[in-house]
């Protein structure tokens, strides 16, 4: 999975509500964009799948979060950012 300027751009833009530069990370593993605040991580997975229906490609995109190996898919990147800020607002952090 490749991480979209786009995506990049509102996760940093959610993240600087709550916390400075300096205290969160953000790392790519094994497809998967890992946001990383002390022990805690909240990531999420983009695919990319295209079928041919009637004779054209059609692709669908699927989203994923996973916090504490918990995975579930969501609907789209808005869902995400909305994940984000509800873990964001955890008093764990």
């Amino acid at each position: 999975m490749r991480f979209l300027a786009s995506e990049h751009t509102e996760i940093t833009q959610t993240l600087s509500k709550y916390y400075e530069k300096d205290r969160y990370a953000l790392i790519k593993r094994k497809g998967w964009v890992h946001i990383e605040i002390g022990p805690n991580t909240f990531a999420f997975h983009r695919k990319k799948t295209s079928i041919l229906k009637d004779g054209k490609f059609m692709d669908k995109i699927q989203y994923r979060v996973r916090m504490k190996k918990n995975v579930r898919p969501v609907k789209g990147f808005p869902e995400v950012i909305f994940e984000l800020n509800q873990w964001l607002q955890q008093p764990s952090h």
